[in-house]
């Protein structure tokens, strides 16, 4: 016997998207034990069971005629009953029957397959454009290995999870899809047209595989306009993105390499050749450094240093007999045993380190620093002094910071308060104590991830065959980060400056990769702007695909009845100035007596009647809800004001001044902050964790956490808006990231989400371009016969409809399949569909390679025929001196050529000459010159220093059980017989020492050095 929970196992584990609704009121049924219980207990005919009978009935009903129209609506009708008595533990043989009957109606058949399958763009379906189809089309296809579709000028990705083209160290040979190959070509063919910037933008929820797509597109990028994958530019780009997608990604519930960071790459062209990439990241989840969510994980490079850090590499940075179970940081997240993956990915990020010329050492001693500060834990003592739990591990921060242990833990336990006259200092409680903690640590990383962002951007135009010298004047932090004052110096980047005009101005492709929209079990700050920055995206998606196209049709006159969701009023209310969810919290973070409490009521207050915005059920003071695009996320404002305020307090900066500090590359990373000080003490200053919004000479504003994210987020909205956009969307082919499988319910969560069926529609049955008809006429022109062609005339509306004329007979003419291509004069506008659009580009590319053929043929006959006279005579001559060949051999006999000069005059010559240079240097006929003797002095620079000299030993040197250690001085007495060796005497001892082991002592007496 079936039970009901296996049924409904059943019906999961196909996730038939088109039941979603119903099956969530049978899930609601099936849990509830009251409603079980009313179900059950119901007599039939009773209210309640009409009540329920008829609200099932009509949702199945309808699913029944828009879906399943080949299953009975008797059938499904009549599942309200069969799920009733299956509750109360009644047969279930009608719902196995009724399984069986819905099952065979949604899976894809062979039939499906072949039908669907070789179907490359989504416009191009025959038949209703039902949800099925498309369903089905992607599924087909997605079988088959085809990850990658076409709606229209917009590229659909299934990620299946496995292998994907990857950009790394060394070049794939493995051709990119076609489809992605061409949004490259496209991007770059328009640039080099119109001149104007052009952006790929990648979408899609957290776990799509967007890093991928952007890393081959890239590379694609590189082979089209930048001398391929062997270029150093290409490696100093692939060796930035290793280098931080260990830093920059970690593992979460939705996707075990999640990348945590934003990116866009801005790729600089000069007449079409790609001479310069500089990668814009925007980090926004910094409170995983210090505690990550319930089973997630930390950053990778954490776990990866620890798998592949040696014993002596361990022991200088203070971390041997530490694991991840053990260090704070990282003991509370998610654990996994990856530790020979680990350790590979670990030595690729120390090669791609080393490619960007940034010391290893130094990144290491603040990562070991950032994990054994989460060991450091102060708690209240019972004289009120505070207690500190690892006095081992403060040490070993201080040691790796290059500051001794009293400043780091006074910077740690001191509060400095100024008034108008004096400074005052205190000591801290615990709480706040161990708040500057989980600050530094957060400064230290997020610090240290940009100053190797700048790094890497610093190198300057480079041919495309060599790596150019490195260097650069640009700030720490991309001016995105910066306030539009800053003054920039150089050649600037061009997202700096996003209305910048010219030409320089345009010569650029870029590649986004932004945050895609993702609910956790715990949604705090930084899931707000995550999801934020994918509302924009979404909506930056429907106004250049949708709302431009409506709002043309209706300003020409033209009626449409196309619809779709605008998320305007989402993004109005998380974002307003004043009003917005951002913006009351702002206001809040400037009241010294804000609180999370009364930022809720603000809320409530300000937001109660929107219909985006929701309190939660359960009354919880600290919880409110937003009705996203993609889904209805429930945010925790506890620690709010706290995490947007993201301060530290110059306390803990003073430490890393020159004067405290002897680790020149963390005092660097306050060099700002250090700067505005003006080498003073501590003052009771707050400074910002992540750089470039207060403490620096550049920005003078002192902004919070989502105030810096929205700025960001507007500057390269204004870049988005002034470039030609390129869409990708990528999906997500299973939930929890399963290799190969395609789960209905979740893609079709996403194509609702995300609007890809709106756009089929559009693309299908809609008008979504529209040309000039000036412009369309100049690009189309060439369909008229040149017999046929007009003087041309102010009046192109004419011969517009005389083009399409002739493109109507071209059709009809030709043996191509037929497809719907529909078009519209307006006013000023010709607007036609995505299908037009296709024929029109088909026929002009054929019409050109035609032409472009034609014209090589003419020109290569006319040189043919201009030089066949030489030639001609060429061809005679060589004819006439041809020898015949020996007909017995079968070889052709060749004159010998005659000799040059007089080998035996030469020789004599030869002789005399050499025997009088002999006579000359008083040297034997017989024998060869003498080696000449070694040289009794060193030449250092311009000068020469003779024996005896006095060195410093580089490194222990052991021969004939004598020891010559490290930093002594041993006395060089002369040049040894072996070869690369000098001989050294020592305590009575000679020894024959390599010169490269010893280092010359740079002060040495004046009258040695005259006398040589």
């Amino acid at each position: 016997m079936i039970t009901v929970s296996t049924m409904l196992a059943k019906f999961t584990q196909e996730k038939m998207f088109i039941l979603d609704k119903y099956f969530s009121t049978m899930e609601h049924v099936r849990h509830g034990p009251q409603t079980r219980k009313s179900a059950v207990s119901t007599a039939p005919g009773s209210c309640m069971q009409v009540e329920m009978d008829s609200k099932w009935s009509a949702d199945v009903a309808h699913v029944g005629q828009q879906c399943l129209p080949q299953v009975p609506t008797s059938d499904i009708y009549t599942l309200t009953e069969v799920v009733t008595d299956s509750l109360s533990d009644s047969d279930t043989d009608d719902l196995e029957f009724l399984y069986q009957d819905l099952r065979s109606s949604c899976s894809v058949s062979p039939e499906d397959i072949s039908m669907y399958a070789d179907t490359e763009d989504l416009s191009q379906l025959v038949g209703p454009l039902t949800e099925d189809v498309v369903m089905k089309t992607l599924q087909a296809r997605f079988n088959k290995g085809e990850y990658f579709t076409k709606v229209g000028p917009i590229l659909v990705m299934l990620n299946p999870h496995s292998t994907l083209p990857s950009l790394g160290m060394t070049s794939d040979s493995t051709p990119p899809h076609p489809f992605l190959a061409g949004v490259v070509s496209e991007a770059v063919r328009q640039q080099a047209e119109t001149g104007l910037a052009q952006v790929v933008v990648l979408s899609g929820e957290s776990g799509s595989g967007k890093t991928s797509m952007a890393t081959s597109l890239l590379r694609q990028l590189f082979e089209v306009a930048g001398g391929g994958a062997g270029t150093d530019t290409y490696k100093h780009v692939a060796a930035t993105i290793t280098v931080l997608k260990s830093l920059g990604s970690a593992s979460t519930q939705m996707n075990a390499d999640s990348s945590r960071m934003g990116y866009f790459i801005e790729s600089q062209l000069a007449d079409g050749v790609l001479y310069r990439t500089k990668i814009h990241c925007y980090f926004i989840d910094q409170s995983r450094i210090v505690f990550p969510l319930p089973m997630e994980k930390n950053y990778h490079i954490f776990y990866q240093m620890l798998a592949g850090l040696t014993k002596d590499e361990r022991v200088k940075l203070h971390l041997q007999g530490y694991c991840a179970n053990t260090l704070e940081f990282l003991k509370h997240g998610q654990q996994s045993n990856k530790q020979e993956q680990d350790r590979e990915r670990f030595n690729v990020w120390k090669v791609a380190l080393a490619v960007l010329g940034i010391p290893f050492s130094d990144i290491m001693r603040l990562m070991a620093a950032i994990l054994l500060l989460g060991n450091i834990h102060f708690i209240e003592g019972s004289d009120g002094e505070l207690e500190i739990k690892g006095n081992h591990e403060i040490k070993a921060v201080a040691a790796l910071l290059g500051v001794s242990g009293i400043s780091l833990y006074r910077g740690l336990t001191t509060r400095s308060y100024s008034t108008s006259c004096h400074t005052y200092r205190s000591g801290a409680d615990a709480q706040i104590a161990n708040q500057t903690r989980h600050a530094l640590a957060k400064a230290l990383y997020q610090r240290t991830v940009l100053a190797i962002v700048r790094r890497a951007n610093s190198m300057k135009k480079p041919s495309i065959y060599s790596t150019g010298s490195n260097g650069s004047s640009d700030s720490l932090n991309h001016s995105m980060y910066q306030s539009p004052s800053h003054a920039h110096w150089g050649r600037p980047s061009l997202i700096k400056d996003p209305y910048r005009r010219g030409k320089m101005g345009s010569e650029f492709i870029g590649i986004l990769d932004m945050f895609g929209f993702e609910v956790t079990q715990v949604n705090q700050l930084e899931q707000l702007c995550i999801n934020l920055s994918a509302e924009t995206m979404q909506h930056f998606y429907n106004t250049h695909i949708f709302k431009t196209a409506i709002d043309g049709c209706s300003e020409e006159g033209i009626q449409t009845e196309f619809s779709y969701f605008d998320n305007a009023p989402i993004i109005e209310l998380v974002s307003a100035q004043d009003t917005g969810i951002i913006g009351l919290l702002d206001s809040e973070c400037l009241n010294p007596e804000g609180s999370d409490e009364m930022y809720m009521e603000l809320l409530r207050m300000r937001h109660k009647e929107n219909d985006f915005f929701s309190m939660t059920a359960h009354n919880n003071a600290s919880q409110f809800g937003i009705v996203h695009f993609a889904a209805t996320v429930t945010y925790d404002a506890t620690d709010f004001l706290e995490a947007n305020r993201d301060e530290i307090t110059d306390d803990i900066v003073t430490i890393f001044s020159k004067h405290n500090c002897n680790f020149g590359f963390a005092t660097h990373l306050f060099a700002g902050e250090l700067k505005a000080m003006q080498g003073g003490g501590p003052l009771g200053e707050m400074f910002r964790v992540s750089p470039g919004s207060s403490g620096s000479d550049w920005s003078e504003f002192k902004g919070t956490v989502a105030q810096d994210f929205c700025f960001k987020l507007d500057n390269l909205l204004k870049t988005l808006v002034h470039s030609k956009p390129h869409f990708v969307q990528c999906l997500k082919s299973s939930p929890q990231g399963e290799a190969c499988m395609f789960d209905r319910s979740t893609v079709c969560r996403q194509l609702r989400a995300m609007q890809v069926l709106d756009t089929v529609h559009l693309m299908a049955g809609g008008l979504p371009h529209r040309m000039r008809y000036r412009a369309f006429s100049a690009r189309y022109s060439f369909l008229i016969p040149f017999t046929k062609r007009k003087i041309r005339t102010e009046n192109y509306s004419e011969e517009c409809q005389t083009i399409l004329e002739r493109y109507l007979k071209i059709m009809d003419e030709s043996n191509q399949p037929y497809t719907s291509a529909n078009w519209v004069l307006g006013k000023k506008y010709l607007f036609f569909s995505e299908s037009a659009r296709q024929q029109f580009e088909n026929l002009r590319d054929k019409r050109r390679l035609r032409s472009a053929t034609v014209i090589q043929s003419v020109w290569r006959g006319f040189l043919c025929r201009r030089n066949w006279t030489l030639l001609r005579r060429q061809l005679l001559m060589k004819k006439k001196h041809r020898t015949p060949p020996y007909r017995g051999q079968g070889s052709i006999s060749r004159n010998k050529p005659p000799p040059l000069l007089d080998r035996t005059d030469s020789d004599k010559s030869n002789s005399k000459t050499f025997q009088e240079m002999c006579q000359k240097h008083g040297s034997a006929n017989d024998s060869l010159p003498p080696i000449p003797g070694k040289r009794p002095y060193t030449v250092v620079g311009n000068m020469k220093i003779g024996f005896p000299q006095t060195r410093v030993m580089k490194e222990n040197f052991t021969a004939a059980d004598v020891v010559l250690h490290k930093d002594e001085e041993v006395t060089v007495v002369g040049v040894s017989p072996h070869k690369g060796n000098l001989v050294v005497q020592h305590q009575r001892h000679t020894f024959h020492v390599p010169f490269h082991i010893m280092e010359l002592q740079t002060c040495f007496r004046h009258d040695e050095e005259m006398n040589i």
